[in-house]
């Protein structure tokens, strides 16, 4: 079984791996774009004393700016940039969060990612997306849908069929129901 400080030495080769080898199946996305590791961080005891080991069930983030370098706002290079500390220890969802595809909505003061927004509000992310590109506001794109009234969608299944129309029969007895009681009241 690997040692946490295995665990993290594997993790800090992958960064660098996915920064300078091109070879490297996630070098595109990554040492393509211009992203590296500043020269702080490329001996792995400075890397070790900054982040710690890695934490069971997580994996190294470019965080607060994804689309910035791996840095130990520490180094030389950090300090002749102005790099400042740019990576975190993160779950998969925390991961899922901070990456480029992410569309971000601000509605009442908070800026959320628009599946967190889906979450919340119980609104389904495409139907959010789809309102977005029609060009609506973050108020109306997060809007509840309106529930569409089983009498007037007509069901696409056998078994909603009868269910259907079975609520169709109760309404319609329903109403003659209420006809006949009606009808008596003014008899009497």
């Amino acid at each position: 079984m690997k040692t946490p400080r295995k665990i993290t030495e594997s993790v800090w080769r992958g960064m660098k791996n996915r920064c300078f080898n091109p070879k490297d199946t996630a070098y595109i996305r990554y040492g393509g774009r211009g992203i590296t590791v500043c020269e702080g961080w490329l001996v792995f005891e400075n890397f070790l004393f900054e982040m710690g080991t890695c934490p069971r069930g997580m994996s190294i983030d470019r965080f607060p700016d994804n689309d910035a370098h791996y840095s130990c706002g520490r180094c030389g290079q950090c300090a002749a940039n102005g790099w400042s500390l740019n990576a975190r220890w993160a779950t998969r969802q925390q991961q899922m969060a901070n990456t480029r595809q992410n569309v971000w909505i601000t509605f009442n003061g908070h800026t959320r990612i628009l599946e967190e927004w889906s979450r919340i509000t119980g609104v389904e992310p495409t139907l959010i997306r789809s309102r977005l590109k029609k060009g609506l506001s973050p108020e109306e794109a997060l809007a509840p849908a309106k529930p569409i009234s089983p009498l007037k969608s007509k069901p696409r299944y056998k078994r909603d069929w009868i269910k259907h129309m079975e609520q169709l029969e109760i309404r319609r007895a329903e109403k003659r129901r209420l006809k006949a009681v009606s009808q008596m009241d003014k008899v009497a």
